[in-house]
């Protein structure tokens, strides 16, 4: 054994005397792949979601879910989601999306719809990740909005 205590004080003497080594980082700077994700939304959509907090409900077949909508609606303005979500390429439909039949599509839906209130975990640039009230796991993929409309012109179509 003492032959290894011999050979690691002389490894360590010679570390402390000088290394010929060359610790010289030319690497480029370590820069994050972030994407662009604006400050703040666009305006048009700042304003109509304004106006959507006190439209009346539009003609549907659960009118009872129109004021979650909204609630989910402005949150995912409120919280930053929308914005990250307009930078991670998401488009408006995939967001505020709505089918405009009365009956509805879940299909056609966005991420307002869709949400029922559920707390957001994680969102990229594919889906968003949502927390359900029993401790489980919903995904919400993006490429929705085939036929959908915003939710505000579904509901300037509403009668006041």
């Amino acid at each position: 054994m003492g032959k290894w205590l011999d050979l690691a004080a002389r490894l360590e003497a010679e570390a402390v005397g000088g290394d010929n080594r060359d610790n010289r980082d030319e690497s480029p700077p370590n820069v994050p792949n972030v994407p662009f994700v604006p400050q703040s939304l666009p305006v048009a959509i700042l304003k109509n979601l304004e106006a959507l907090a006190v439209m009346a409900a539009p003609r549907l077949a659960y009118p009872e879910r129109w004021p979650g909508v909204v609630a989910d609606a402005l949150r995912l303005a409120r919280e930053g989601w929308a914005t990250q979500a307009l930078g991670l390429g998401w488009e408006p439909l995939e967001i505020w999306g709505c089918c405009p039949m009365p009956d509805g599509d879940p299909a056609v839906d966005g991420l307002a719809v869709w949400l029922q209130g559920r707390r957001i975990l994680l969102l990229d640039d594919k889906s968003c990740i949502v927390a359900t009230a029993t401790g489980d796991r919903n995904i919400f993929n993006r490429g929705r909005g085939v036929g959908a409309i915003l939710i505000w012109d579904l509901a300037k179509g509403a009668p006041a």
